[in-house]
């Protein structure tokens, strides 16, 4: 009976289609979600915004928005330009004097210094949206813009620092010149791609790269038209004029700092622009977004293989793209210019000097789904779908979480806690070895407790021990202003015999090695296993100067 059965059903042809119902409700879906498309990003902008401030809030501040906080509160307004000479911050000054509007109308440190970057961010979100699907669907421009949200730039929407403010400022200055392409209110486009250029440059000098995905773009414009556009040039060239008045300060603060030959700041470009894809996205999507832009080229320059009538109509609106399409080109290939500018110039990188090249993947992708789907929308619905759930699980659920272990242990408790509970009771000072360590306990403790907590400097010892000394110098030339304690190694030791030393052994760390060429006797404290980054968790330990004799209850 059994094999009859399977012979009756191996000669029964079985198809799987999507029934017609079906196909119709999908059909309406996507129809109805393009419709509603700006709906729909005022909600996720609203929700993501909600819970930008609130993770605002709760954050602990760590060393960078530490020393932004204390510039932007410093007395005397003077103050904040000599700061920027002493090589302690390398933001411009308008970005520090903007922090100190904004701490002073939030009345708190984390929000007024996080907030503008929040919005910030939000608005290079909604460009994102307006950029895409101005030429293309709706719901394109709506994964085009999720798509930040599923890579660690995120994590710039809530730090204290102008990169938000600078993507926003990129944002707007594409939206403003795409307008202008399309011959769309351009006096006021004008307008907005000069100030916003302007304010880039503001907040951050490696903004400067911005004006190169521009000029490339506005360059093929120019070959195209056969004529320059001189409004778009000045609009363009003038925001460059605000280097000028900024070259005092950076001469200043390149000869106090010094040239950083940091060894975890070396420019070297295939190794920047993998440090880069892998801080921000996944090392393994770099030939994927290769792929991408060949795809994206070949697909702006090809002829659609349709009816003439079509294929003509298709054509001409690619070809209209050409002058948008290397935008996106310039701004994918932003981690390559900058790791070149670090390269020749500034002989330092970080993977967020390059956060520019996310606005390009965006746009890449927003572009090359539609350019292989067309106008269908089910694909486009597919696309939102896929990043919404992941833009769910990956920034909601876990910065939730997080939030909830801040909320529980907040950090002007949690920060000095870090420290033993012996060190703390005891009355001996406490030199935290590495300036991150020592910014957040100056910062989260009391007034007794800064008292106790040092850090020790020395120029020479740090180039003996590590090669650089950028951050003795920012360490030294920031302490007049801040009133933090900063001791030469030297003096502090020849005072005080018996001391602790907090750190977490990393690199950048030289005072544990000193200790143990100088004869100390060091003592474990507090230890913790090695984490998965391979270096330690904290570690206490108190140190006995050779020559001095040891309390015997120090066990």
């Amino acid at each position: 009976m059994k094999r009859a059965v399977l012979h009756e059903m191996l000669k029964t042809e079985i198809t799987l289609e999507t029934p017609p119902n079906a196909q119709r409700g999908l059909k309406w879906l996507a129809s109805q979600a393009d419709h509603f498309a700006p709906w729909i990003v005022t909600s996720i902008l609203a929700m993501m915004g909600m819970l930008g401030i609130v993770k605002a809030y709760y954050k602990p501040l760590w060393l960078d928005e530490i020393m932004g906080v204390l510039i932007a509160k410093v007395p005397l307004r003077s103050d904040i330009w000599a700061i920027c000479k002493a090589g302690v911050d390398n933001q411009p000054p308008l970005y520090h004097y903007a922090m100190r509007s904004s701490i002073q109308f939030f009345g708190n440190d984390a929000l007024g210094t996080r907030v503008p970057s929040l919005v910030g961010y939000l608005l290079f979100s909604l460009c994102l949206y307006w950029f895409v699907s101005r030429r293309a669907s709706r719901l394109y421009g709506v994964a085009a813009m999720l798509f930040p949200w599923t890579t660690r730039c995120w994590y710039y929407a809530t730090e204290g620092r102008p990169y938000g403010l600078m993507l926003g400022c990129a944002g707007i200055a594409a939206v403003c010149w795409q307008s202008i392409v399309m011959r769309r209110r351009r006096g006021l486009m004008l307008a907005g791609l000069c100030l916003s250029l302007t304010c880039a440059l503001n907040l951050h000098y490696y903004a400067v790269l911005l004006f190169v995905p521009f000029g490339i773009a506005e360059a093929v414009r120019t070959y195209r038209q056969r004529k320059w556009d001189i409004p778009v040039w000045i609009a363009l060239a003038a925001p460059l004029l605000v280097l000028l008045a900024y070259l005092p300060v950076i001469r200043a603060a390149k000869a106090n700092t010094g040239i950083p030959y940091a060894p975890f700041a070396r420019a070297n470009l295939p190794v920047t622009v993998w440090y880069f894809a892998a801080d921000f996205l996944q090392s393994s999507l770099v030939p994927l977004i290769c792929l991408g832009v060949l795809y994206f080229v070949v697909q702006i320059y090809s002829r659609p293989s349709s009816t003439a009538q079509l294929a003509r109509a298709a054509v001409a609106k690619r070809l209209e793209l050409i002058p948008e399409a290397f935008l996106v080109l310039g701004f994918t290939c932003f981690p390559v210019f900058a790791a070149l500018l670090s390269r020749f110039v500034t002989h330092i990188f970080f993977s967020r000097y390059a956060i520019g090249g996310i606005f390009g993947f965006a746009l890449l992708l927003g572009f090359c789904a539609w350019l292989a789907f067309g106008d269908q929308k089910e694909p486009a619905l597919a696309l939102v779908a896929i990043f919404a759930v992941l833009v769910l699980h990956d920034r909601i659920f876990d910065d939730y979480r997080t939030l909830l272990g801040d909320r529980a242990n907040p950090a002007r408790v949690g920060i000095p806690q870090r420290i033993h509970g012996r060190a703390q009771v005891d009355g001996l000072p406490i030199v935290a070895t590495n300036l991150d360590d020592y910014m957040g306990f100056y910062y989260y403790g009391d007034s007794a407790f800064r008292k106790r907590v040092f850090y020790v400097s020395s120029e020479e010892l740090a180039k003996q021990y590590l090669g650089f000394t950028f951050h003795e110098r920012m360490m030294i030339g920031s302490a007049p202003y801040f009133g933090t304690q900063v001791v030469d190694y030297n003096k502090f030791v020849g005072e005080h015999p018996r001391f602790y030393v907090f750190g977490t052994l990393q690199f950048s760390e030289w005072v544990v090695p000193k200790l143990m060429a100088d004869g100390a006797e060091l003592r474990l404290v507090q230890g913790g296993p090695i984490n998965t980054d391979g270096g330690f968790a904290d570690v206490c330990l108190l140190a006995q100067m050779p020559g001095k004799p040891s309390p015997v209850n120090d066990k």
